[in-house]
């Protein structure tokens, strides 16, 4: 009778030891953007230029002293670029109020951006440039 209990006890044990150690095949979701989880500070890492037409993406040549600059969406909802690290030849300083109208969309002194996706670090917007194309900016957090 006592091999019998010990039998199922280390049975018991073993299942229990064997439900708690498998790993979670959820895969983490991104947060959703708010007020809170997007203040800080951004550089741009990349612009892209989408064709809406052919499909075809360019990226942008922008000069090494505008891909260290700063933007700063403060949680009072103002909003500030700085020229930082290089200073180009001229400079650009601006500010402003920025808003979350929704998860999705971003206003920064009223030119909206659709938030194509943000994980907490990176912040990937898209504007309307034209009717034939489509800007996206890829920001990363500082």
């Amino acid at each position: 009778m006592k091999k019998t209990i010990l039998a199922l006890a280390s049975l018991a044990f073993l299942a229990l030891v064997i439900v708690s150690c498998k790993k979670s095949d959820a895969v983490p979701k991104d947060p959703t953007p708010t007020v809170s989880n997007l203040s800080g500070s951004y550089t741009i890492a990349k612009i892209t230029l989408k064709n809406n037409t052919t499909g075809q993406e360019t990226e942008q040549i922008y000069p090494d002293c505008k891909k260290d600059d700063q933007l700063n969406f403060n949680p009072d909802m103002s909003f500030n670029y700085v020229d930082a690290g290089l200073v180009c030849q001229s400079p650009g300083y601006w500010s402003g109020v920025w808003s979350l109208p929704s998860s999705t969309t971003l206003d920064i002194d009223g030119a909206s951006s659709t938030i194509i996706k943000f994980n907490g670090t990176n912040l990937n917007l898209s504007d309307e440039y034209d009717a034939d194309n489509t800007l996206i900016t890829y920001l990363v957090r500082k």
